[in-house]
């Protein structure tokens, strides 16, 4: 699977702050765009995880050919 082909959220230390690919739709940045938020970091944070280290991604189906 390539790395481009999968939705990701990532904490970027060169922007301190989590950023968010989307291969194709722009419907999948804005859905993770509301769970990867200001929120979810200060909960984090608050619960004792480090947000520096978030890494997170997702594959699509792979569609299986006859």
């Amino acid at each position: 699977m390539k790395a481009n082909e999968k939705l990701r959220a990532y904490w970027s230390k060169r922007e301190n702050d989590i950023m968010l690919y989307w291969p194709s739709h722009k419907s999948d940045g804005h859905w993770l765009s509301g769970i990867f938020n200001d929120d979810f970091r200060k909960q984090m944070e608050k619960r004792g995880f480090d947000i520096t280290t978030m890494k997170f991604e997702i594959s699509p189906f792979q569609i299986k050919e006859a």
